[in-house]
């Protein structure tokens, strides 16, 4: 709960048992395959979430957190859309709301990430302990409205104009 200064509603979504692997990651060949060159060695978060494009379109991917990246793969091809180091990992905005939508802030060019997922609470976590472990702390921002930076331009975005059906 310190984690989420609080700002976390479902309360008891917190004190679940955490996973991490969801999609038995471990055991493909095609990602061990791509985390090998990178030198990715412990995968500590994978499963499918919603990414939220810049028109706004939901698109489903795979979210892997490994030891030092984020990666943004196509589900069942496992074909990476792109890799996000944690380095370039600014910060984590959240939504006050009992939702699942956060962004992940890079500072890298290819821009942020929106995503939604009924585990938020996990992957960000998951997310904080990486970082630390990598000796940088995770900055975590609660609004109802959040600033999302894509490659090209910036939005805005309330939380009453999420996409539909979240």
């Amino acid at each position: 709960m310190s984690l989420f200064q609080g700002q976390k509603r479902r309360r008891g979504s917190v004190h679940l048992y955490f996973l991490g692997d969801y999609l038995h990651a471990e055991e493909n060949l095609t990602i061990q395959s791509m985390m090998g060159k990178f030198g990715d060695q412990k995968i500590l978060f994978a499963d499918v979430v919603e990414k939220v494009n810049k028109l706004f379109k939901v698109q489903e991917r795979v979210l892997l957190l490994t030891n030092t990246a984020v990666y943004n793969l196509l589900p069942g091809k496992f074909k990476m859309q792109r890799r996000m180091d944690l380095h370039n990992i600014t910060n984590v905005s959240l939504s006050t709301m009992a939702d699942g939508y956060f962004v992940l802030h890079s500072n890298d060019k290819g821009g942020d990430y929106f995503l939604h997922s009924r585990r938020k609470a996990e992957i960000v976590t998951s997310l904080q302990r990486a970082m630390n472990d990598i000796g940088r702390e995770l900055p975590l921002s609660f609004s109802d409205s959040l600033q999302i930076s894509y490659k090209k331009s910036v939005k805005r975005v309330l939380f009453k104009e999420c996409p539909s059906g979240m």
